[in-house]
């Protein structure tokens, strides 16, 4: 069990603390072993509740513990959520985060497109070391593929080419 200890004006100066620094701050009182649902605040100690930290966005925001609040005979932690940029000056984070993200996306579709490559490479190489020429539907998907990253909805819509049956 968690405790607020309470100032003079009976407002929250430390918390949480637990049983035993009741009993520090109080040496010559005897206490009993187990402080539940025992009554402190005469010893200016009252029950102290934790509370979920509310969801923020911690590039934009700032997040702190504020004094806790009287809620039904317990004192409940609480937040702040404060903005960290003017909205002219969020407005470039989030340009700059979504510039940055885009790029993480494209570059990943790329590797994928990459890989995809690869594994026709043998077909190429087959056919170079044979004189051969390579199949018009394996050359038009590996053209279709080199050709992903002009797509109008990339990296986001991508329409993949579907491989040639070999």
């Amino acid at each position: 069990m968690k405790f607020v200890k309470l100032n003079t004006e009976r407002q929250p100066q430390e918390w949480p603390v637990d049983f035993n620094r009741i009993r520090f701050d109080n040496p010559r009182v005897s206490f009993p072993k187990s402080p539940v649902n025992r009554d402190f605040s005469s010893y200016n100690f009252e029950p102290f509740q934790y509370s979920t930290k509310p969801e923020f966005d911690q590039d934009m925001q700032n997040i702190e513990e504020i004094s806790p609040v009287l809620s039904d005979g317990v004192w409940v932690q609480t937040w702040n959520v404060t903005e960290k940029y003017s909205e002219s000056e969020k407005a470039e984070k989030i340009a700059e985060r979504d510039s940055i993200n885009l790029e993480m996306r494209s570059a990943q579709e790329r590797f994928d497109r990459d890989a995809l490559l690869l594994e026709t490479d043998w077909v190429v190489i087959k056919a170079l070391e044979n004189s051969e020429s390579v199949d018009a539907d394996m050359t038009a998907y590996r053209q279709a593929l080199r050709d992903v990253p002009s797509q109008s909805g990339f990296p986001d819509a991508i329409v993949w080419p579907t491989k040639p049956t070999e």
